[in-house]
């Protein structure tokens, strides 16, 4: 056990620069994820726990007059990352969503704080195209994954990295980045 060099919970990650930089890894690799499989599935969870989740881990990066400031500011039922996890729900949808379907998911359902606004759904619609080549009219049937708030309907991966954005934002506005 002398070897050890990281004796921690996180798997090396130790850092919310670390997590940000797997919320990025995790968005990328929607890009190439193909619809509908279970892989695709699997990164929306990660992706937007992973997205939600690091209000625990900037809340450990912040100085304790930011974190004094923002308990006064936004107090909750405790005064730890509970009043920064408000703050942030406040200041971006897209996070207020990932909350919302982070917790949903990882615990199969929200019990506290629901929204019933926000969910997820998955949607059938059969595609008719032309073949290129015989110029015969095809029909496909595909599903699509949809994240709705209210009378919205978001794209998860859009959403993702609408999230990823009010990172930065955040971030910037708390002098990390």
């Amino acid at each position: 056990m002398e070897d050890v060099w990281d004796k921690s919970k996180r798997f090396g990650l130790n850092s919310y620069r670390d997590l940000l930089a797997k919320l990025d890894w995790e968005i990328e690799g929607l890009e190439d994820v193909v619809e509908n499989s279970i892989e695709e599935r699997y990164r929306y969870f990660n992706t937007a726990v992973t997205a939600w989740h690091l209000t625990d881990w900037v809340w450990q990066a912040m100085s304790a007059e930011d974190r004094r400031i923002i308990v006064d500011q936004h107090p909750a039922s405790r005064d730890t990352v509970t009043s920064f996890q408000k703050l942030v729900r406040l200041t971006s949808e897209a996070l207020l969503i990932c909350d919302q379907v982070a917790n949903g998911s990882k615990h199969f359902e929200r019990s506290r704080h629901d929204n019933p606004d926000i969910f997820t759904a998955m949607t059938n619609a059969m595609n008719i195209y032309q073949h290129i080549e015989t110029g015969e009219l095809m029909q496909k049937e595909t599903v699509s994954t949809f994240i709705v708030y209210g009378d919205s309907f978001y794209a998860p991966i859009a959403l993702f990295r609408k999230a990823r954005s009010d990172w930065d934002l955040i971030l910037n506005g708390f002098g990390l980045s």
